[in-house]
């Protein structure tokens, strides 16, 4: 799920895991 990695980056990206 491409939508899915690209979320988790950017909330991760956000230091929101």
């Amino acid at each position: 799920m491409i939508a899915f990695t690209i979320a988790k980056s950017i909330l991760s990206g956000k230091g929101f895991s």
